[in-house]
């Protein structure tokens, strides 16, 4: 409708200035009424090109390819429980480190570990720690933290950094907990103060003592606001339900099945469901995401056609209109390639005013869309450049046929046919 209102006010006035020069039938109302009817389309197709300038920045947003942290190209995930194997509580540390022992043992395989979950999982575990030095609003040093359980060796075999100390100790770890925390943790509750070296506390196990500082990653979400995180010592207390995180050398499918006979054979109880690579893993949680980046994508590519039939119909109005004009030209020794590059300019700039206004919209949208976008923010120039670029390269296209059939007509058979 926005686009709409001012071409359809132009229309309305080349109607009345065309019922009036009815009156009088001349050769110069023609050329008026033809040039006031070229205008209103010209003006409609810069509306057309504003539109789909204004849609085409909103495709790359969707393309997820923020970094979540760690390497995932070459990782496998076995989920293990060992709950329904009805396992007894003292024999699960046995087991989980038999399964890891199996799993490194793999050809192809050069890191595994075991985690209570695995990263951009959909669940979610959270409990209460005491920070000594922090308060909370109501008064106590308790805060709600997002955590999980993993094996000493897991930052190594994700690929997670460590920015202060370092990993616990795994024998150490079978007796007392240990706890390593994010960047965004220190930050909130450390106040920049590395907590190397201090203690948090967890109700139930008293104080836990922090070995080391890791980067942060995303936990739930790729595009996720940074949110504080605490990795504590599997050893010290097993999940019964675990997955194993497998880096592999080779492509992760390559071992998926040597993984699970090998978890297999060193105890039954330890047969994998499933054994997936890290990327069909999250599958299911991005599912909605990129459902809604084809969807995106099939309207911008709609949108890019849309323009690309608009603009060949009015540069086609436009050629069929002045054909008498392009036929005096080259009456007068216009060359064909002159009559041909004309046209082109004509349709680019028209794409190229519209592109302009579709770029102001899409920047002033961008506010409202800030929470969709993932790497990028609205004055990242990329996209904007990508679309000006990209509509003015259909422009040509469009124009091309058009333009062709200008450099072709016969100056005489045009000025017999006035």
């Amino acid at each position: 409708m926005l686009f709409g209102a001012l071409p359809a006010w132009r229309l309305g006035r080349a109607t009345d200035d065309a019922l009036r020069e009815d009156v009088t039938t001349t050769v110069g109302g023609r050329r008026r009424r033809a040039g006031a009817a070229s205008r209103s389309r010209r003006c409609r197709a810069l509306g057309d090109a504003a539109g789909r300038g204004r849609v085409a920045p909103g495709q790359r947003p969707f393309q997820l390819r923020a970094n979540p942290g760690f390497e995932t190209a070459h990782l496998a995930v076995a989920t293990i429980d060992l709950r329904r194997q009805r396992v007894p509580e003292a024999a699960v540390g046995p087991l989980m480190d038999r399964a890891i022992a199996a799993a490194r043992g793999v050809p192809g395989v050069v890191g595994a570990d075991a985690a209570m979950r695995a990263p951009l999982d959909m669940g979610q575990d959270r409990m209460a720690f005491g920070i000594p030095g922090y308060t909370n609003p109501e008064g106590t040093d308790r805060a709600s933290i997002d955590f999980t359980a993993v094996t000493s060796g897991y930052f190594d075999t994700l690929g997670d950094p460590f920015v202060a100390g370092g990993a616990w100790n795994a024998t150490a770890a079978r007796t007392r907990p240990f706890a390593v925390v994010n960047e965004t943790l220190v930050r909130r509750y450390f106040a920049g103060v590395s907590p190397v070296g201090r203690t948090i506390e967890l109700v139930g196990l008293g104080p836990i003592p922090v070995s080391g500082v890791v980067a942060d990653t995303a936990y739930y979400s790729i595009d996720e606001a940074p949110l504080p995180f605490v990795f504590l010592s599997a050893e010290s207390q097993p999940p019964a339900v675990f997955q194993l995180h497998v880096r592999t050398s080779v492509p992760p499918a390559v071992v998926l099945g040597p993984l699970a006979r090998g978890l297999a054979a060193a105890d039954g109880r330890l047969a994998p469901s499933p054994v997936v690579t890290f990327e069909d893993l999250r599958r299911v949680p991005l599912f909605p995401a990129r459902a809604l980046a084809a969807a995106a994508t099939a309207f911008g590519l709609l949108a890019l056609g849309l323009t690309a039939i608009g603009l060949y119909g009015v540069a086609t109005a436009s050629v069929t209109q002045r054909t008498r004009e392009i036929g005096v030209r080259l009456a007068l020794g216009a060359q064909p390639g002159d009559v041909a590059r004309a046209v082109m300019r004509e349709a680019v700039g028209l794409a190229l005013g519209g592109a302009a206004v579709g770029l102001a919209g899409a920047w002033l949208a961008g506010g409202a869309l800030g929470g969709w976008l993932v790497g990028i923010t609205r004055t990242s120039p990329g996209p904007y450049a990508g679309v000006v670029l990209l509509v003015s390269a259909v422009t040509m296209v469009a124009a091309w046929v058009p333009a062709r059939r200008a450099a072709r007509v016969d100056p005489v058979e045009t000025l017999r046919r006035a």
